[in-house]
């Protein structure tokens, strides 16, 4: 597996787009974790209630909050490589390539227009 994240022309998606989904116990059990680094910080201020039930979690899984702070910041393309893809993934993948195009090229577009209008409505 590689680590590269472009998207794919047949699927408009980065191969990786699944990755963030996994929960923390597959994070957890996948080889290779990333290394625990400096103290644990979250993207907002969270409750006493949050902290403690992240607290909990983490110890009953074996993890520090430095280590849960790292797997969470983990970039897609790393945690895909690591954990390889699951199964509802590649049927997410089927089902989309399956799916007509017609209404996706026809919202695309409208969504242009509309944009343009907006843009030249300020001008």
């Amino acid at each position: 597996m590689t680590t590269t994240d472009t998207a794919s022309p047949a699927t408009e998606a980065a191969p990786s787009w699944w990755a963030p989904a996994a929960t923390l116990r597959e994070r957890l059990s996948a080889p290779h974790p990333p290394p625990a680094a400096g103290p644990a910080a979250g993207p907002r201020t969270r409750s006493a209630v949050e902290q403690a039930c992240e607290s909990v979690r983490s110890a009953r899984l074996g993890a520090d909050a430095r280590l849960v702070a790292a797997l969470a910041a983990e970039p897609p393309a790393r945690l895909a490589a690591r954990l390889g893809k699951p199964q509802w993934a590649m049927f997410v993948e089927k089902a989309v390539a399956a799916a007509p195009r017609t209404l996706y090229l026809v919202e695309m577009r409208s969504s242009l227009v509309v944009q343009q209008l907006r843009h030249n409505s300020k001008h």
